[in-house]
């Protein structure tokens, strides 16, 4: 058996899914703009989705973690306007 919804919590789902909607497509365009370079070519291309991740608005540890290391090893590092930082409460906590 179903409930209905009423018409307040309908518009939340449809908010919801619109503003992902909204930032996945952001993140294709911004990793689409780290353009090769005579360096080479941006660590992020092809891993949109996992910077899409990283940029939401709580992601795991992991992803923020995994989106940094791929940043941090990238030839165009100094000189993207995308890239990802490891925050000090992703970290693990120290002994």
């Amino acid at each position: 058996m179903t409930t209905a919804q009423d018409p307040s919590q309908a518009g939340d789902d449809t908010a919801l899914k619109t503003a992902v909607a909204r930032r996945a497509r952001r993140a294709r365009r911004a990793v689409r703009t780290v353009v090769p370079a005579v360096r080479g070519v941006a660590a992020c291309t092809g891993r949109w989705k996992l910077f899409d991740a990283a940029e939401n608005t709580n992601p795991p540890p992991a992803v923020r973690i995994e989106a940094a290391a791929i940043c941090a090893a990238c030839p165009l590092r100094a000189t993207c306007g995308f890239r990802v930082t490891v925050r000090a409460r992703d970290l693990p906590p120290t002994p």
